[in-house]
């Protein structure tokens, strides 16, 4: 388990179209190690190596991007769909054989409620 505080700078753009809304929401994050725990194979496949006994990145490049659909029922309630995706740029390991780059893919669904 390698955990990072991570900062996002996200950019939006999104358009308005009668009572749909699209958009593109994405940026760099800035990562910041704050934890590691556990062991990886080593680079033959024989056995483990400890974290411990790793050199991590204390700070880490990344990025995240994505797109969004929502539909507005009225002028307080809306639906919408987002499939996203995350990542490292950087290599987590700062030095060695050993390559670790994390990333994932999803989709949210979301239900508004605007308070006005």
């Amino acid at each position: 388990r390698v955990s990072y505080l991570e900062v996002p700078v996200p950019l939006d753009e999104h358009l308005l179209q009668g009572r749909s809304n699209f958009g593109l929401r994405g940026g760099p994050t800035f990562g910041l190690l704050t934890a590691t725990s556990g062991s990886v194979p080593n680079v033959n496949n024989e056995g483990y190596v400890e974290f411990s006994d790793l050199p991590f990145r204390e700070f880490i490049l990344g990025y995240t991007a994505r797109a969004y659909i929502r539909y507005r029922f009225n002028a307080a309630w809306s639906v919408g769909i987002e499939p996203a995706i995350r990542g490292q740029l950087m290599n987590s390991f700062d030095s060695g054989a050993l390559e670790r780059r994390v990333s994932s893919k999803g989709v949210l669904i979301s239900l508004s409620y605007r308070l006005r």
